[in-house]
This record gives C-alpha cells, sequence and structure tokens, in this order.
C-alpha cells in the first residue's frame, strides 16, 4: 500500500497512532493557539516511563511518525512483542497496557473497517484469551474507555484529529468519523456487557455523553455506519437507561424528527425505522412534541417515505406501518389536503424507480395501511373521498391496466392478493360495494360493445375482455370464500355477475358465438365462483340451461375452447353426459382445424361416464384421418395420443391396430419415417399398454424389426430417431417385464429372408446375445433358438457349392491343378443369389453370425456332437469359399466384391473362422464326423466334390500339423485304395491331406513312380484328359517333397522329361496341359542339371514363343488357366537360372541361356505389356505372377531394355506390382541415358525434352475428394501411386545431366501447369491449406531427403514420406518455379503456413546440400589458373559462403548469405572488402551476381562464376603502379592515370605526391611532361 493509502485509511487506531494513547489526560498548547484535545495530532506522548523494555518505548514514540512504513513497523513489532510474551506465558505490563490497551485497543475492536476491527480481534483474544478475561478488561479500564469516547464524541473534529496542511479534507473527515462510529460503538459495548453495578460507577460520564446535543445530532451524520451505531445505541439505551433517555426525549425527538434525519438515511433506513419504531413504542407522547417551523411531528414520516427504502430491506415498509399504528389516534391530522399531501408522499416513495422490486409487496401493503389509519378522524364522506382517490385507483388499475394509470401498478407477484386484501378490509366495505357495481358495469359495457370479428381489434378487443372477466372473478372467488366480507358486498357481487352472465349468453347467441371474450368472461365466472356459483340456483340454471341446449351451435366459433371448458366445469352435473355427447358430435362435424382437435383433446380429457355409439364410430374415422395427416407432417402426435386415451381408443382395439399398422407401413416410406417414429415415440410414453397389446399381436415383430433397421440407416438422423424409439419402447412399454416380441423369430427372419431391408448382421448378434443373457444360463434350447438351421444354411450354401471354381486358383490352392478337373454340370442352373444391404450373401450372413455366437468355446460344446459337426462343416465350406472370393474378387457370389471395407471385414472373418475351427477340432467326434462327410462328398468330379475335396485337405493337413504327422497301415492302404477306386479328386484330396505323413512311406514312392511310368508311356493325342489327370497327381505328389524325386531312376526321369518335353511342341497342347508340363519340369529338372542335350534348348525356346505369342489379358481371361500358365513358365525359369548359375549344370544348358537372354528379355517385357491393363488388386493369383514378373526382370540389365515409351504407360497400370516394374525400370534407365542426351545437346545445340508420355502421366493431379474416399488401410491408391512415383521419374531427368540440359527440362515444365497442380495438390494433401500440416519430425522414418518404396508399412505415412520427399525435389531442382508458385498463392494462411513448414523441415536439407555443392566445386579449382582461383569458405553453422581474391596482399571478398526459408527466401549477396574498384562498380558487381542467381535457378556456383569473370576482367593486364610499386594503391584503386609519352599507368594518389613533392608536373619515368592519354 501506498503512503497516501495508507493515510486515507483512517482507524480508530490509526487515530491513536496520530495522536498516542487515547487514556492520556496529557494537554498542550497548539501550534495555532487553540486547545489541544488528547486526540489531537498534536498531543504529547503518553507516559512511557514505567514501560521497563526501552525497545517497547521506542515502539511507542515511532506511532505518532508521519510516516505510515514507520508506524506500520511500529504496530508490526508491538504485536511481535505480546505475542513472545504469551508463548512465554508472562504477563504484560501495566504500563504498556495503559499506554496501548486503553481505549486504542477497546475500538478497535468496534472499527467499521472490517480488516481492523478482526486484527484488532485476534490480537485482543491473543493476549485476553477467555471471556472473562475479556469482561474484566472492560470492567477494569470502563473509566478509561468511556472517557476515550466522551473526548472522541464530544471535544474532537476533523481539525484535531488531522493536520490539514498534510491531509485532505476527505481523509480527514473519512478518520474523524470512523473514529465517531468506533467511540459510539464501544459505547454500545460498555452498556451491554458491563454489568449494571459497574456502570453506575461511571454513570456521570454516560450522562454527559448521552445529554449532550451534538452527540444526538449525529443522528444527520454523512456516514451511515456512524447512523447505524448511533440508532443501536439509542435503542440499547432504551432499555438500559431509560431515565437518561427521558431526560433528554425533547432533545432526542428533535433530532430523530428533524429534516435532515428523516430525509437523509440512505444506508441506515432500516436502523432508521427499527429505532423510531422503539422510541414511539415506548414514548408514543413524542408526536406531541412541538417540532421547529410548527410541524406536526407524525407528518414528518411522510418525508422519510417519500425517500423510499433508501437500500434497506422490505421491513423497512414495515417498520413506517407499525410506527403509524403507535402514534395516538389524537394526533393524527385531521385535515383532508394534509392527510391526501401525506399519502401522495408516501405513495411517491413506493414507486420510485429506485425501489427494489422485492420490496414493493410490503411497501404496498403499508401503503393501504397507511391510507385507512389516517383517513380515520375524517368523517365518513371525506373518509370515502380519500380512499376512493388513495386506494381504489390500485384496483381499477388491476381490473383494467392503462398507460395513464401506471403508477397505480401493483407488483404482479402478488397483485390479486393485494387487491383481494383491499376488498376484504372492513373498513373498506361501503366504498368497495360501490366501486365493484362501476366496474362490473364497465365490464359489461366492454362485452357489448367488443370488437367484432371483421375489424382488425378483434383479438385486441376480446383478449382485453377475457383478461378483464379473469382478473374480476378470480378476486370476486377469492373475497367470497372469507367470512369478513359483509353480506351487502355479497349480494352485490352475485348481482352483478347475474347481469354479466345474461350479458355474455346475450352476446354469445346474437354474435354466432365470435365474441369469445364474452365466453372465457362466462368460463371465469363457473371456474372462480366454484361452489359459491353452483349453490346459487339463479346463476348456475342460466349456464346449465345454455351448455345443455345451445352449446353445440357454437362449437364451430372461436368460443367453443372457452364453452368447452365451461361444460367440463360441469362434470358433477347431472347434464353432463347429454351435454358432452351433444358437443363431441358437433366437434366431430366441425371443419377440421387444429381448434377441433384442440376440442376433442379437452372432451376426451373428462368422458362421461356413457357415450352413444355414433360419437364413437366418428371419433374413430376421424383418429384414421389424423393419423394419416401425422405421417404427413400435417398433424400433431400428441393430439393423436390424447384422443387415443379417450374411452373409443381404449374399447376399440382394432382401431388402436390400424392406426399402430399404418404408422408401422409409414416406416417404410422415406417421407414418413421420421414422423412415424416420433408418433410411435409418442404413443409409446402416453398409451405403453395399446403399444404392448400391438407388440405381442402378429405384426409385433414386423414393428420392432423395422425400427431396428432404420437404427442401422447411414442417415444419422434416421437411426438416431430409431434408436430413440427403440430406447422409449424399453423404458415405457417392456419396463419391468421380458421382451414382448420373440427375438427368435426376429432373427430367424433376418438369417433366412436376405434383401435389402435385412437387418444387418452386427444388429441380429446383439438380439442374439441379449436373448442369451437374459436368464444368466444360456440352455441349450436358448441357444438352439438363435441358431441357423444346418438344413437352411447346407441349402443356400449348396447353389454356392455348385458354382465352377476359377481356373486361376490353381496358383494359389492347396490342390493346386486338380481345379482343372472339375466338370461343369450343364443342367446346373444359375441362380440369382440375394445379398443385403452390405451385400452378403445369406451363407456369409449365417457364417459371420455363427463365428460371433459361438466365439465363446463353451456355447459351441454345449450343442449336441452331431449339430456340432454340422456347423463345423458348413462353416469350413463358407469359409473356403471366402477364401477364393478373396484372392480372386467375382469368382463365387458370396459377396459383392466391390466393396473394399466389406473385403477387409471378410478377411477379418476368415481368420476368426479359422481361429474357432482349429480350436473346434480338439473335438475328435465331431471332428471325424466332419472329414468322414467332407470326403464322402469329394467322390465325384464336379464343384461340390471340389469344394468338399478341398475343406478335407485343409482341415485334415491343419489337424496333423498341431497333432503331429504320422503313418500307419490304414493310411497306405487307403492311399493305394483311393488312387484306385476313387475319383481323381477324392485322391487329390487324400493326397495332399496327408501327404506330409505318407511322403516317406514306400506307398507313397511307388505311386509316383507308376505315375512316372505311367505318363512316360502315354500319347498326348491319344488320352488329353488322362494325361492332365496323372500330371495333376504327379505334381501333388512331388511338390514340397524333394526327396520323391531322388526316388526316381535317372533312366526314367530322362526318359520321361524328353517325352513331355515333346509335349510342350505339340500344338494340341492346351494351357493347362502345358502349365502343368512346366510344373513337372520345374520340379524334376535340378535333378538331372548334368544331363546334356537338346531338352533345354527346347525348354527356352518353348518359354520364349509362349511369351512372345502371350495375348493381351482382360479380366475374364485373367482368371483363366493362362495365368497359371505364366505362373509355371516363370517359375521355370527361376529354376533354370538357378540351375546356368550352378557349377554343376551342363554346358548345353549354358549355351542355350546365353544365346536366348535378349530373347527372354523381350518376352518378359511382352508378357509386361500384356498383364499390365488388368487390375490384381482383387486377384491374388495374378498378383502373385505380377510379383514374380517384376523380380526377374530387375535382374534383367537396362541396357537390354527396348522401346522405353512403351514402359511409361505401365506407369498408370492397375496394379501395385506393374507399377513397381515399370518405376524401376524407368528409374534405373533414365539418368543412365542422361549424359548422352547431355553430350548429344552440346554438339547438335538441340532442346532437351521430356518424354511426352511421362509428363501426360502428371497433367493433372488426383482430385483431393477421391483420394480422401480411397482405402489406405492396404497400400497407397494406385493413382496417386502413378502420380507420384512419375514425379519421381521427372526429377530423375535432372541427375546425371549438364545445366543446360536442366535448363531444358524446366522451360519444358514451365509449359504446362504441371508443377503447379502437384503443389496445390500438396498443400492440400498435407494439410497446408487449412492451416495444420503434418509434423515429418513425429513420423522418424521419414527422412525427406530420400525415399524408397515398400519400406515404410503404413500406405498414408508412405505417402505423406513421398510427398514431403517431391517437395524437396522441387525446391532442390525447380527453386524458382517453387517459389513462384508459392509467391502467387491466394491463401494467405497457405503462405505462412508452407514457410513455417519449410524453414523448419526443408530449408536446412537444402542449405546443406547447396553448401556441400559448392565446396565440392570449390575444390575442383585447381584446373583453372592461378589467376581466376577465388579463396571460397562454406560455413554451415552460419549458413553463409565468404567468396574472395587476394589483390596485392588485399583481400577482396563478398558474402553469400542463404535465409532460413532458402530457397523461398532469396540469396543474398553482401560486400565485405572493397579493393581495386570503385564503389559504383563494387555494386554493380554484386548486383550482376545476385541476379545470375536469381536468374539461373538458384545456382550459387553460376553466381560465383560470375563474380570471378568480373574479377579477371578487371585485373587482366594491370600493371604496378611506378610509384609505389603496387597494383592497389592506398586509396583501393588500380592505376588508372596514363603517361601520353611511356605510356605507364600511375594511381592518381601517388601522382599528386609525385607532383607535390617535386615541385613539377613530369613523368617519373620518363620525365617528361606528364600529358594524360
Amino acid at each position: 500500500m501506498s503512503k497516501k493509502q495508507f493515510k486515507a485509511q483512517a482507524s480508530s487506531s490509526r487515530a491513536f497512532s496520530a495522536g498516542g494513547a487515547f487514556g492520556s489526560s496529557l494537554a498542550g498548547g497548539s501550534a495555532f493557539g487553540s486547545a489541544s484535545s488528547p486526540l489531537s495530532y498534536l498531543a504529547e506522548q503518553p507516559d512511557l516511563t514505567a514501560v521497563s523494555d526501552p525497545n517497547v518505548v521506542v515502539n511507542f514514540k515511532n506511532l505518532s511518525k508521519k510516516d505510515s512504513s514507520t508506524k506500520s513497523k511500529a504496530l508490526e513489532e508491538l504485536h511481535a512483542y505480546v505475542g513472545s510474551l504469551i508463548e512465554q506465558k508472562q504477563e504484560l505490563e501495566e504500563a504498556f497496557l495503559e499506554a496501548w490497551v486503553v481505549g486504542a485497543w477497546v475500538a478497535g475492536l468496534q472499527d467499521p473497517d472490517r480488516t481492523v476491527s478482526r486484527s484488532a480481534e485476534e490480537a485482543f483474544q491473543s493476549v485476553f484469551s477467555t471471556a472473562e478475561k475479556q469482561s474484566n478488561v472492560l470492567k477494569v479500564y470502563q473509566q478509561q474507555v468511556i472517557d476515550f469516547a466522551r473526548d472522541a464524541l464530544l471535544n474532537e473534529s476533523e481539525k484535531t484529529l488531522s493536520d490539514e496542511r498534510s491531509t485532505s479534507a476527505e481523509d480527514a473527515d473519512a478518520k474523524y468519523q470512523r473514529l465517531v462510529a468506533s467511540a459510539i460503538a464501544v459505547t454500545n459495548d460498555l452498556l451491554t456487557k458491563v454489568p449494571e453495578s459497574e456502570l453506575q460507577k461511571q454513570h456521570e460520564a454516560y450522562d454527559e455523553v448521552l445529554t449532550n446535543n451534538k452527540f444526538w445530532d449525529f443522528t444527520a451524520s454523512k456516514d451511515a455506519s456512524v447512523r447505524r451505531i448511533l440508532f443501536r445505541l439509542l435503542r440499547t439505551c432504551l432499555d438500559t437507561r431509560p431515565d437518561t433517555i427521558s431526560a433528554s426525549l425533547s432533545q432526542i425527538t428533535e433530532a430523530m424528527l428533524s429534516k435532515h434525519a428523516v430525509r437523509h438515511q440512505a444506508g441506515s433506513a432500516l436502523e432508521f425505522s427499527q429505532t423510531l419504531m422503539s422510541l414511539s413504542n415506548k414514548y408514543p407522547d413524542i408526536w406531541s412534541t412541538k417540532l421547529q417551523g410548527k410541524t406536526i411531528p407524525v407528518l414528518r414520516i411522510a418525508d422519510l417515505a417519500k425517500a423510499g427504502s433508501q437500500g434497506a430491506s422490505s421491513e423497512f415498509w414495515l417498520n413506517i406501518a407499525r410506527v403509524c399504528r403507535s402514534v395516538p389516534d389524537n394526533v393524527l391530522p385531521t385535515d383532508q389536503d394534509e392527510i391526501e399531501k401525506f399519502l401522495s408522499a408516501v405513495h411517491t416513495g413506493v414507486t420510485r424507480k429506485d425501489e427494489p422490486r422485492t420490496n414493493l409487496s410490503d411497501a404496498w401493503t403499508c401503503y393501504i395501511s397507511l391510507c385507512v389509519r389516517f383517513s380515520t378522524n375524517l368523517d365518513t364522506e371525506k373518509q370515502k373521498a380519500v380512499l376512493r382517490d388513495t386506494v381504489f385507483p390500485l384496483v381499477q388499475q388491476y381490473l383494467t391496466p392503462s398507460a395513464e394509470g401506471s403508477r397505480w401498478n401493483l407488483p404482479t407477484n402478488n397483485a390479486s392478493a393485494l387487491v383481494a386484501s383491499i376488498l376484504q378490509n372492513a373498513a373498506l366495505a361501503s366504498v368497495a360495494s360501490s366501486e365493484w357495481a362501476n366496474v362490473a358495469e364497465d365490464l359489461r359495457k366492454h362485452i357489448k360493445t367488443s370488437a367484432p370479428e371483421q375489424s382488425k381489434d378483434y383479438a385486441a378487443s376480446q383478449e382485453s375482455v377475457a383478461s378483464q372477466g379473469s382478473r374480476l372473478f378470480s378476486l370476486a372467488g377469492t373475497t367470497l370464500q372469507h367470512d369478513v366480507v359483509s353480506m351487502e358486498f355479497r349480494e352485490e357481487i352475485y348481482r352483478t355477475t347475474s347481469d354479466l352472465l345474461t350479458e355474455c349468453l346475450n352476446s354469445i347467441d346474437s354474435r354466432q358465438g365470435k365474441p369469445y371474450g364474452a365466453a372465457s368472461v362466462m368460463e371465469s365466472i363457473v371456474r372462480n365462483l366454484g361452489d359459491s356459483f353452483f349453490s346459487h340456483e339463479a346463476l348456475s340454471r342460466q349456464v346449465q340451461d345454455f351448455v345443455t341446449n345451445k352449446l353445440p351451435d357454437f362449437i364451430d366459433s372461436p368460443s367453443s375452447s372457452s364453452l368447452i371448458a365451461v361444460l367440463l366445469l360441469h362434470r358433477d352435473q347431472n347434464v353432463y353426459p347429454k351435454a358432452w355427447n351433444g358437443a363431441l358430435n358437433a366437434t366431430l362435424n366441425s371443419v377440421d382445424s387444429s381448434r377441433k382437435t384442440r376440442d376433442l383433446q379437452n372432451l376426451l380429457s373428462f368422458p362421461p361416464s356413457t357415450t352413444d355409439n355414433a360419437s364413437t364410430k366418428n371419433l374413430q374415422a376421424y383418429i384414421s384421418r389424423s393419423v394419416r395427416s401425422a405421417l404427413a407432417g400435417q398433424a400433431d402426435w400428441t393430439s393423436i395420443a390424447r384422443l387415443l386415451s379417450g374411452p373409443s381408443g381404449n374399447e376399440q382395439s382394432s382401431t388402436t391396430n390400424s392406426v399402430l399398422s399404418e404408422m408401422m407401413s409409414g416406416l417404410s416410406v422415406q417421407e414418413q419415417s421420421m414422423n412415424a417414429m416420433s408418433g410411435l415415440r409418442t404413443l409409446a410414453t402416453r398409451n405403453p399398454q395399446m403399444v404392448q397389446q400391438f407388440l405381442q399381436g402378429p405384426h409385433g415383430p414386423s414393428l420392432v424389426q423395422h425400427l431396428l433397421l432404420l437404427s442401422e440407416s447411414e442417415e444419422e438422423d434416421l437411426s438416431k430417431a430409431a434408436s430413440e424409439t427403440s430406447q422409449t419402447f424399453q423404458s415405457t412399454v417392456t419396463a419391468g417385464s421380458p421382451s414382448l416380441v420373440p427375438i427368435a423369430t426376429i432373427i430367424e427372419s433376418g438369417l433366412y429372408d436376405v434383401g435389402k431391408e435385412s437387418l444387418s448382421v452386427e444388429t441380429l448378434v446383439g438380439l442374439a446375445r441379449k436373448h442369451l443373457e437374459t436368464s444368466g444360463v444360456t440352455s441349450l434350447e436358448q441357444l438352439e433358438e438363435v441358431l441357423p438351421s444346418s438344413a437352411k444354411w447346407a441349402s443356400t450354401l449348396d447353389t454356392l457349392l455348385k458354382s465352377k471354381p476359377s481356373e486361376a486358383l490353381a496358383v494359389t490352392s492347396q490342390l493346386g491343378g486338380a481345379v482343372y478337373l472339375v466338370v461343369t454340370d450343364e443342367n446346373v442352373q444359375n441362380t440369382q443369389i440375394s445379398k443385403d444391404r452390405d451385400r452378403r450373401s445369406g451363407p456369409l450372413r449365417m457364417a459371420v453370425y455363427v463365428v460371433s455366437i459361438l466365439r465363446d468355446p463353451k456355447l459351441f460344446f454345449k450343442l449336441p456332437e452331431i449339430r456340432r459337426a454340422e456347423i463345423f462343416r458348413l462353416l469350413l465350406l463358407t469359409t473356403q469359399l471366402a477364401n477364393d472370393n478373396i484372392s480372386l474378387g467375382g469368382s463365387n457370389p458370396l459377396w459383392d466384391n466391390t466393396s473394399a471395407p466389406l473385403a477387409t471385414e471378410t478377411l477379418d472373418f476368415v481368420s476368426e473362422a479359422q481361429a474357432l475351427l482349429k480350436l473346434w477340432q480338439r473335438d475328435a467326434n465331431s471332428y471325424e464326423l466332419v472329414i468322414n462327410a467332407l470326403f464322402q462328398a469329394s467322390q465325384g468330379h464336379d464343384a461340390v466334390a471340389y469344394n468338399n475335396a478341398r475343406a478335407h485337405s485343409y482341415i485334415v493337413s491343419e489337424h496333423l500339423e498341431l497333432q503331429g504327422a504320422k503313418s500307419d497301415a490304414d493310411m497306405e492302404a487307403k492311399l493305394r485304395s483311393t488312387s484306385r477306386t476313387q475319383g481323381s479328386l477324392a485322391f487329390a484330396a487324400y493326397l495332399t491331406a496327408y501327404k506330409t505323413a505318407l511322403a516317406y512311406t514306400s506307398t507313397y514312392n511307388r505311386i509316383c513312380n507308376e505315375l512316372v511310368a505311367d505318363i512316360t508311356g502315354l500319347k498326348l493325342s491319344a488320352s488329353v484328359e488322362d494325361a492332365t489327370r496323372q500330371l495333376i497327381h504327379l505334381n501333388l505328389m512331388l511338390q514340397d517333397q524333394d526327396q520323391i524325386v531322388s526316388s526316381i531312376a535317372k533312366q526314367r526321369l530322362i526318359f520321361f522329361v524328353k517325352h513331355i518335353c515333346d509335349w510342350l511342341q505339340d500344338e494340341s497342347s492346351g494351357p493347362v496341359i502345358t502349365a502343368e508340363t512346366c510344373k513337372a519340369l520345374t520340379l524334376l529338372l535340378p535333378a538331372m542339371r548334368d544331363v546334356y542335350g537338346d531338352h533345354w534348348a527346347i525348354i527356352i525356346e518353348f518359354m520364349v514363343k509362349l511369351w512372345e505369342n502371350m495375348p493381351e489379358l482382360n479380366r475374364k481371361t485373367a482368371s483363366s488357366s493362362i495365368v497359371s500358365l505364366v505362373h509355371a513358365s516363370l517359375k521355370m525359369l527361376v529354376m533354370l537360372r538357378k540351375l546356368v548359375k550352378d557349377a554343376n549344370s551342363n554346358d548345353d544348358l549354358k549355351d542355350a541361356w546365353q544365346d536366348s537372354v535378349p530373347k527372354l528379355s523381350s518376352g518378359l517385357m511382352h508378357i509386361l505389356a500384356q498383364l499390365g491393363p488388368v487390375p490384381d488388386e482383387d486377384n491374388q493369383p495374378l498378383s502373385i505372377v505380377n510379383e514374380l514378373l517384376g523380380r526377374q526382370i530387375q535382374v534383367m540389365p537396362v541396357s537390354k531394355l527396348q522401346n522405353v515409351q512403351d514402359v511409361f504407360p505401365l506407369m498408370s497400370a492397375e496394379s501395385r506390382h506393374v507399377q513397381n516394374i515399370a518405376f524401376e525400370l524407368l528409374h534405373k534407365h533414365i539418368p543412365a541415358q542422361q549424359e548422352e542426351i547431355s553430350v548429344n545437346a552440346a554438339l547438335d545445340k538441340s532442346v532437351a525434352h521430356l518424354p511426352d508420355e511421362l509428363l501426360s502421366l502428371i497433367l493433372e493431379a488426383p482430385d483431393l475428394d477421391q483420394v480422401d474416399d480411397a482405402s489406405f488401410e492396404r497400400i497407397m491408391p494406385l493413382a496417386l501411386r502413378s502420380y507420384l512415383s512419375s514425379w519421381l521419374l521427372i526429377f530423375d531427368h535432372f541427375r546425371n545431366s549438364s545445366d543446360k540440359v536442366k535448363a531444358d527440362y524446366i522451360t519444358h515444365l514451365k509449359s504446362g501447369d504441371y508443377l503447379l497442380n502437384f503443389l496445390n495438390f500438396f498443400a492440400d494433401f498435407l494439410g497446408h491449406s487449412k492451416g495444420k500440416p503434418i509434423d515429418p519430425s513425429r513420423h522418424p522414418a521419414i527422412a525427406i531427403e530420400t525415399y524408397s518404396f515398400e519400406i515404410e508399412p503404413s500406405p498414408i505415412r508412405d505417402t505423406y514420406w513421398l510427398l514431403c520427399h517431391l517437395y524437396y525435389l522441387s525446391l532442390k531442382h525447380l527453386p524458382n518455379l517453387t517459389k513462384s508458385w508459392w509467391m502467387d498463392c491466394k491463401s494467405r494462411q497457405t503462405v505462412l503456413s508452407i514457410e513455417t513448414w519449410t524453414e523448419k523441415h526443408v530449408s536446412p536439407l537444402i542449405i546443406t546440400d547447396a553448401l556441400d555443392t559448392v565446396t565440392r566445386w570449390a575444390a575442383t579449382q585447381d584446373s583453372v589458373s592461378e589467376e581466376e582461383q577465388l579463396i571460397i569458405k562454406p560455413n554451415q553453422r552460419t549458413k553463409e559462403i565468404t567468396v574472395g581474391k587476394e589483390i596485392d596482399e588485399q583481400l577482396l571478398s563478398l558474402v553469400i548469405r542463404l535465409p532460413p526459408t532458402y530457397p523461398l527466401g532469396q540469396a543474398t549477396l553482401a560486400g565485405l572488402n572493397r579493393v581495386a574498384v570503385d564503389d559504383k562498380k563494387w555494386r554493380s558487381w554484386l548486383l550482376n551476381s545476385q541476379g545470375v542467381i536469381t536468374f539461373s535457378n538458384n545456382s550459387l556456383i553460376d553466381g560465383i562464376i560470375a563474380f570471378r569473370r568480373n574479377v579477371v576482367g578487371t585485373l587482366k593486364g594491370q600493371t604496378e603502379c611506378a610509384i609505389c610499386y603496387s597494383v592497389v594503391g592506398p586509396d583501393k584503386q588500380l592505376p588508372q592515370k596514363r603517361c601520353g609519352t611511356c605510356k605507364q599507368l600511375f594511381h592518381g594518389s601517388c601522382l599528386y605526391r609525385w607532383f607535390k613533392s617535386s615541385n613539377s608536373s613530369s613523368c617519373p619515368l620518363c620525365r617528361n611532361a606528364f600529358n594524360y592519354s
């Protein structure tokens, strides 16, 4: 706190510190000649001689200092001193207490400043810890304290307390007022806490204060706290010192009722009113006292009330009323004008704008009581006149509000009660009766003259009538309930009510119900009078006759709502049933409208005990129409729900069923579904029993299924509404009871009736789990209820099993080429397979459903053994079909393979299903049943047999892998019998299933040798089928079993190989037999690598011919045996390549290979061209072929690449592997060709161009919306991959190319918007356009300066990495074009984001590379002459390059500075040391080098070379000055002054010194007169 603030905070304790101890009686002369009080700032110090501690004495003296810091520190040290004594349990010295405690301390306890009082209280309690000690302090020091108070109140003033020279008037007054408040408070404290016996000892001091006029003048103090504590003291004195008060009563009265006191009580009005009330109750005679100005004392209350509560609570007004009640009647004014003036003043106070609203209720109550109280002394007529003018305007304004009477507005929350209190006041009865008649007559006229319907003021007029009637009869009803109301007033109310009723009925009848205000008045009469109305025979008869006979005539009028309300109020009367039925029929026959709906709702809210049939039928027809309107969004469901809850809705279940059926139908109509669900929620909430009955009926499952289907909708609003409706059903309709709709029925419908309207599998699983969890323990019966029927599953699956498998699956199938053995049944019809909204077929839905339900093994093993085996087999077959569709999209109609998310979900399903199947194999009995059934079903040649054979092979091999493969005699016997008697597919199934166990048995070897022998003796033309079957079986036996080959005799093997080699040349060989032949050769040739012969050349020639004649594939042929043939030939190529590298291979093979390498390379490229157009994302066999082809092409020499222009189109192939092959080929080829292109461009002076085929690939950037919609789950989208990898090839052209060729390439790119499109895409995809780019530093794998495909596993991060790398290359090779795009960017947000991101992540790499490039170039300066060599010093830390040239031991140097955003920011040049040239030329050199860097694609080396060229050109031919023998003179200039005779050059400054020193102008060399040349 500042010194000024400290000084301004006056308090009693600070007053003490300014003047010394308050208890001191020392006096001294003032500096200005006036007497000084003990509390004066000029008072002497208290007597401190008795204080033993000198430090305490110093602190007491410091309290009198003017400096606030000194005083504060002194107080703190005194507090610390007291605290230390307390801790040491020592007593305070009496002298210390007298010097400090007396007066100051006690007064501080009552300081108005809470901080001061709290601090004083804490200190006081710390010293005097018990209540007894504290009481004793007041007893012991009572004299000192009261003396302090007396001096403060009677002797002190602002001038004595403060030095006006250093204290402002405001601060001085504040200090004085707080001192007075503390003094009065401490006096009050003494009178309250000190016993009477002790008080009597100082009664003279108390009387001196309490009888002093100055003391009571404080009632008009400017400080509210002073007034408040003074009024509390006065109330205390009324109880404790009545004699003193009585003696000073006239002074007190004069002070309390002075004009200033009663008018200025802001902040103390409540205390003042309480004190005045206490004083008046104690001494009523004060109101008889003569005041100054001859004013009647009681009228001073008007001045107090006129000022309002002045911030006080509503208790202020109650106190005013109590004060007036205590005033004797004989002193009340009798002059009407004075009374009216008094009441007007009170009214002014009540209606003040600053009067709190919370006070208004009590304020108006006070006003009304004062009006009654002050009019009692008037005669009757004058009293009525006063009350009519002062009270009844409140009633009039309440009943008929008007702007003119706004000053009589009552608080809205209590207006009716206040007005009722007026009417119930006995003193106002006579006036109330006459005024009531006037008000009623005014309402009657208002009804009679209300505006007609044609008038624009019609509604306002009728509402005004209704409002006035409601207010009037609300008062009447309240008034008639009280017994205090006189009989005269009651009769007047009934009389006026009858007149008004008659007027209302006449008006309604004559104006056809148009004046609805009259009907509202009639409703108010019946509603508010209640029993009083029905007990009054004349009144009730009038209305009952009307509702029975005439009310139906006015149902279609504006008065219908009020008239029906009147009718409903008669529901306990005998006329009600007849009147209700008549009103209902009339309402139903009226025109449809919102009013009609409202009236029906009101009527049906209170139906009578009996209704007629006609009314019921009409109501049902109306409800049906309303439902259709509500479905169309033209009606409200709440009203319909209310109608259905009536008697007709309960009695006629057919009506509710038809309503709910129509609403259920609306769920299927897109335009009505939201409205239908809204209606269902409303009905379920209001009429749960009705919905419950419907759900238990035949249509209940359909309704639930519709809701569940809508909850799966992709439209968020529909899905949310359906979920809310289902939740409403659960919380209201089915609350506390099991499901009303059989869940099994819904599941059955969802699994068997597959279509667009089928529930999703996820929803069915949720229903099933809920059903299983209801009982806690799942029973077999419950489990069977939710599982699909095996028969129905098998029936739907059979159609898919009959579909012929694709021959391309021979590449991936466990049965290999056995797929070729499938015979198609021509009688099998292609049945259309139904699919759900997710494009799943029924078998797949069942399989996914079963996997989700039986995920818990306990549930599966709870099923019977046969049931487990059935589910096992069906799930296995479905999983096999799913695998086929995953491997080769569209190979079967199990699901629509065009959906990438569905393919991913199905892949997850297959993985989970296979895990379950592996688990279920532990059930030995079920497993045996399954494999026996599968093997039995594989006895044939159709697709069903193939699918069962494959399933058998898979599950048995999996089982043997888990359990361990061991052969036995039974296995061998079954293998022999199967090979002879069973079908070829069954043999393939058994062979592949038990191959691991049987491979080392003699039976297996014998069968293999038999097959080799049989095939060797087989003529292909005689039996292609036998050859195919036997080759397939042989390949299945040899696959992955190298030891079997060694069991074949070498000679037999040679004959076999040469025999089937002839098949490769046989034109009748189809792709199937050729593919299987290639497989056999691939497996057998390694065993005869050392055998010479022409078969090697035949095989290689066959491959070349096959590949060169390969037709272009399409989607159809990509799933045929051609893919298997290409795969087999490539595998054979891999095998031959290995054999060629083997040292043990024969020379015939190596020679044939070496001669055919170019043809093989050409053939591979031809295959690549033929396979490229076919997408392989959902074709795993083709993908495998492409990957294998890529690996073979990569080992082909780049120099063998011909027709490179044919490779560019493959960059846009719909195959990741084909794109990789094309990219790798071009990535190697392009840089290798750049040196040749550069040389040719230099020699021919031709312009180099980028390939048009490549530019066409980057012509347009991918659409960002399409990229966002594409899936990055498995791989980067192929279109995006093609575009970005094409840019990598663009930048490959800048590797190894000359500067001229690079410039040509840049010019070529400028001709189109290639780079602009790429950079826009880059900014959008990485988030620069939104100001939130990705942060490469969060992905440590992303190294922006390098990039390689197939390293980053995450496709989206791989895309980020590639884009960052391409942007890096753009700044490195195309800085000017990139900078131009950045500067032309219209989005300020994008510009700032790119700049910041580049500075952080890219520019450091570019700068490092640029400096390294300059460093490498500088190291090559040895190849130039010494005169051209520069001193070049790149600095990586400061990102600068210092370039200099030493001339005459002086360094001519400049610096090239690279900004943090380089190359977006331009490199700048600055001179460091200018030597040998003038300033103008030096600046021109800098500008020239700067321009070269700017316009030469930011080439720093070109800028340095330009600088070198200027330096060398300037120094060329320069000689030393013959005077100073230096090239550079003192002025850093070259010799420029040439002698005309000897032609020698001199420095100008040297010549000047020579001429001056020699006193001649002759040449220093030739001594001739120096003539400038």
